[in-house]
């Protein structure tokens, strides 16, 4: 029980982090909106472990990852629906360059700002996951 509590507050960390870096990604204007999102992003990760023990499949980085990935843009899909506030966006990413290497600007439709959003949150739950067996 501790330990799901805590996982718990750190998923809701790490998706608010996450969900601050994306521009397309609009938060509720109400707190109870805004803990009720970060709350079934957090739900949607902590499921992973189990689906995965259900499945038979080994929880390493990598199949946490990807599963991770998975029910979190199914959630961001649901929540895109559901949730009054919660609003995907285009975004206009500006161009970066790096010395001798180049990114041009382009459009970020909401699909893939949900598949960042799942991805980039699911790759630094799976890191804390594989940091924190040991």
């Amino acid at each position: 029980m501790k330990e799901t509590i805590r996982n718990l507050f750190l998923y809701i960390l790490i998706f608010y982090l996450v969900l601050s870096v994306f521009l397309g990604i609009t938060l509720p204007e109400n707190i109870a909106y805004v803990l009720a999102t970060l709350v079934v992003l957090s739900f949607a990760m902590m499921i992973a472990k189990p689906l995965l023990s259900f499945l038979t499949v080994k929880v390493n980085f990598i199949t946490l990852l990807l599963v991770g990935a998975l029910l979190l843009f199914g959630a961001m899909l649901l929540l895109e629906s559901l949730m009054p506030g919660f609003t995907i966006e285009k975004e206009m990413f500006i161009g970066v360059t790096f010395g001798s290497i180049v990114v041009n600007d382009f459009e970020m439709v909401p699909l893939i700002s949900m598949a960042g959003v799942a991805v980039i949150g699911s790759f630094f739950c799976s890191m804390f996951y594989e940091l924190d067996k040991n």
